[in-house]
């Protein structure tokens, strides 16, 4: 090894992203409930406490520098993130008794509900770092720690927020003339925010962004084809580590495909798979996040995409 070979080696790196994320867990009857209607629970108690919904998207802008020796590699980003959407429930209590025939329906309701959506709008800014570290164990082995989008985004004052606490007893809207509901003086909006007794305010808010946390294991079998194991986290909602096995094959000098499958999150196997492409200091990439929910929608643990333009300049 000449001494060329074994002096550090530096990069900096300018990237664009644009990522979207989404959780959900429907715990017990909820999914139940979503889909199918009440009519099931005719008689009986139906329980979705525990249940909560997830969203996010944003663009980011990152700077940052990495540093490569022998044996070793790490690296840090900073940058700015603005805010599309945001969006949150919280179901701490849900449990709803259905009468014989419809009769009446009895509502014993515990919740929060945060959300800022406006699609024409950025409604949020915010602020994120980047930190990886990878380490040679030998010709064929790396293992890589991982820390992306850790940060927070605030919310303009268009935020709303909207909590309840209430039991309920519905038994149903008299309306005197069916085809004339001005005369029947009726206000549904009112109505339910009444029954619900939901409070609304409507304030800047500040929140955690979905960083993903990882520890991976590479090997590489050949010139083209990688093994990866890791242990995958991301900051979601009702979300807990994946356990992930995946590959990466090289179809030739530009692209390069991945994929993965994972055990985790809401207690299900999931899937996520990427394409990437490299041409001199550009690349250019677009990977799926869980995939889950398109197997099973009563735990959407994660469904998401990430695209990224990455140059980079130095050594």
């Amino acid at each position: 090894m000449n001494e060329k070979s074994k002096q550090a080696k530096y990069l900096s790196h300018f990237s664009i992203e644009q990522q979207f994320f989404a959780s959900g867990n429907l715990e017990n009857d909820a999914s139940a409930l979503l889909f199918k209607g009440n009519k099931q629970f005719e008689n009986q108690m139906a329980d979705a406490s525990g249940s909560g919904l997830f969203s996010m998207q944003f663009h980011s802008a990152k700077v940052g520098f990495s540093k490569q020796k022998e044996n070793y590699t790490y690296g840090f980003n900073i940058g700015l993130a603005a805010g599309r959407s945001f969006n949150k429930a919280e179901i701490s209590k849900f449990q709803l008794f259905t009468a014989p025939f419809g009769e009446y329906l009895d509502a014993d309701l515990q919740y929060t509900i945060q959300s800022n959506t406006r699609p024409l709008y950025y409604n949020g800014m915010g602020a994120l770092m980047d930190f990886t570290y990878q380490r040679k164990l030998n010709e064929q082995s790396t293992i890589h720690f991982q820390l992306n989008n850790f940060g927070l985004m605030r919310w303009s004052n268009q935020s709303l927020k909207q909590t309840a606490d209430t039991s309920f007893r519905f038994q149903g809207i008299v309306i005197n003339d069916l085809f004339n509901f001005d005369g029947a003086n009726i206000q549904l909006g009112d109505t339910l925010n009444r029954l619900l007794g939901t409070s609304d305010e409507q304030q800047s808010a500040i929140h955690l962004l979905p960083f993903h946390l990882a520890l991976q294991y590479d090997r590489n079998l050949n010139d083209r084809l990688l093994l990866r194991g890791a242990i995958t986290y991301f900051h979601h909602l009702h979300i807990l580590p994946w356990l992930r096995l995946g590959t990466m094959y090289q179809l030739n000098q530009q692209f390069a495909l991945q994929a993965g499958l994972q055990y985790g999150g809401a207690g299900n196997f999931n899937s996520d798979f990427g394409v990437r492409y490299s041409s001199g200091k550009v690349q250019l990439s677009l990977h799926s996040l869980i995939n889950e929910a398109w197997l099973n929608p009563q735990k959407a643990a994660g469904s998401g995409l990430m695209f990224k333009f990455i140059i980079f300049t130095g050594q």
